[in-house]
C-alpha cells in the first residue's frame, strides 16, 4: 500500500522482516523493471556530523539533519559505494525504495526530526513507497506517528514455536537442542 511501519521489543526480528522484505521487492523489480529497487538504509548515522568532504554543489555532510534526499545520496556514495551523480539521479528520479532501518537507533534529541522528515519526504514524493522499523516503546514515546497506510508488531516466538523449528531442523539443528537441555539460561537467547 506504499509504507509500512515494522514495530517490535529488541530481538523480536524486526530487522530480519526487513530484510525478507527486501529480498522479496528485489525479485519483484527483477521481474518488472518499473519498480523502485528496494536498498536498506540504516538510520543511526541520521543527525551526526560526518568525516566526509561535502562536494561542492551538495553540502550534505556539514549539516547534521539533512533532507531525507540528501542523506539517501549520502548513504548510498559513502556505505554503497554508489557513484555521487547515479546516486543523485536514482534518489531524484525515485529509482530506489528506501528500508529506513532503526528508527529508534537515532539519537534521541534527533527522533522527532527524523520522524517528520520521513514524512515530509514522503509527501513531497507522492508517498513513495518505504517501509521503516523501530522498536516499540521509542515509536511510541514520539509526539507525532509516521503517516503510513500500513504497520505491523513482530511478536516474539514461543517456546513452543522454537521447539517445533528445532525438531523440523532434524540432526542438523541437534547440537542446539542438546544445549538448550543442558543449559536452559540459552532459552533467554
Amino acid at each position: 500500500a506504499g509504507g509500512l511501519l515494522i514495530l517490535g521489543a529488541p530481538g523480536a526480528g524486526k530487522t530480519t522482516l526487513l530484510l525478507e522484505l527486501a529480498r522479496s521487492l528485489l525479485d519483484r523489480a527483477e521481474e518488472d523493471d518499473t519498480h523502485p529497487i528496494p536498498v536498506v538504509f540504516n538510520l543511526s548515522p541520521w543527525g551526526t556530523p560526518t568525516d566526509q568532504t561535502s562536494r561542492n554543489h551538495f553540502l550534505v555532510s556539514r549539516r547534521t539533519r539533512p533532507a531525507l534526499g540528501e542523506w539517501l545520496i549520502e548513504e548510498l556514495n559513502r556505505r554503497y559505494d554508489v557513484p555521487w551523480k547515479l546516486a543523485q539521479e536514482w534518489v531524484t528520479t525515485e529509482e530506489i525504495l528506501p528500508l529506513l532501518d532503526g528508527l529508534d537507533e537515532v539519537a534521541a534529541k534527533h527522533r522527532e526530526a527524523c520522524a517528520e522528515m520521513i514524512d515530509n519526504y514522503r509527501s513531497e514524493h507522492g508517498l513513495l513507497p518505504m517501509a521503516v522499523c523501530s522498536r516499540t516503546n521509542h515509536y511510541e514515546s514520539l509526539s507525532r506517528r509516521l503517516r503510513m497506510p500500513g504497520a505491523v508488531v513482530v511478536q516474539p516466538l514461543t517456546r513452543v514455536e522454537v521447539e517445533e523449528y528445532l525438531e523440523r531442523g532434524d540432526e542438523r539443528l541437534a547440537n542446539i537442542r542438546e544445549a538448550l537441555v543442558r543449559d536452559p539460561t540459552l532459552w533467554e537467547l
